[in-house]
């Protein structure tokens, strides 16, 4: 899915900017957990999980790129590996960390019940949709406090400073 979105949603994320992008993808990505919360058994593949794997795709498409290009502005050409491999583990042990604790509640719970949501599956649906909730609320403190930091460039003359918003 992120293979068909994330060219479409490329000029979206030009004209935003990273951070609302990223904002906007949490955001997606909550939405698309939150369908997981409707799940019953036996339920129909479109109906259920191709409208979430379209929200997953086009969440993940507004935050990946916008997240690696918040986290390498500003570090040198000799950095830039170090600062994105970084920032990807980070994002790693944090879904890691998400995982463990929704299967933890995911599987503290019975059997289904016909036709009923799968036990456990909005609780564990709900931590990982208020995590990204909370991970998102924090978006507007960076989005609209305007700050400036000074940036050195590369092989520049010490004089040179560019001057950029985070």
């Amino acid at each position: 899915m992120v293979i068909v979105v994330a060219p479409l949603l490329a000029p979206l994320v030009a004209c935003l900017g990273t951070q609302v992008s990223i904002l906007l993808g949490l955001l997606v990505c909550a939405g698309a957990y939150a369908l997981f919360m409707r799940a019953t058994p036996g339920m129909p593949y479109a109906e259920f999980l191709l409208p979430t794997l379209v929200l997953f795709g086009m969440g993940f498409s507004l935050c990946f790129a916008s997240v690696n290009a918040q986290a390498t502005t500003g570090v040198s050409d000799q950095e830039q590996g170090l600062a994105s491999g970084l920032v990807n583990t980070s994002l790693q042990v944090g879904t890691l960390v998400v995982l463990a604790v929704a299967t933890a509640v995911l599987t503290g719970a019975g059997s289904a019940a016909e036709g009923q949501a799968l036990p456990g599956m909005r609780n564990a649906m709900g931590v990982v949709v208020g995590l990204l909730l909370a991970a998102s609320s924090m978006g507007p403190a960076f989005i609209f406090v305007n700050r400036s930091r000074d940036i050195t460039t590369p092989n520049a003359p010490s004089s040179h400073r560019i001057t950029e918003d985070l």
